[in-house]
């Protein structure tokens, strides 16, 4: 009984992404997808909605969503494990979506 008190009160102080712990499989697997087919601008915002949509209970897929774009956003090669993809997949990506940024 103690031991859940300290696990609630921990919980509480640090927050907890319940959205985040629920679909992780779901989101790294989307994640890794999207790493490998080098989605970029409206094709990424169009995959990443479509597969939301099958994979994830409507009324989390604001936050799923969300999810996932920060996590793109801040991947680097130091947080790639586990994801099943190689470096020099990420550094694919990133080039791409470097290109579709200067693309006018």
């Amino acid at each position: 009984m103690r031991t859940c008190a300290l696990y609630d009160s921990t919980v509480k102080t640090i927050g907890f992404d319940e959205i985040r712990v629920r679909y992780r499989q779901q989101r790294r697997n989307l994640i890794k997808e999207i790493i490998i087919s080098q989605l970029t601008g409206g094709l990424l915002d169009e995959y990443i909605s479509t597969k939301t949509a099958e994979l994830v209970k409507e009324e989390d897929r604001q936050l799923f969503v969300e999810d996932v774009k920060e996590n793109l956003r801040e991947i680097d090669r130091s947080r790639i494990a586990g994801l099943g993809i190689t470096l020099e997949q990420l550094d694919m990506e990133r080039d791409a979506e470097l290109e579709s940024m200067i693309k006018p």
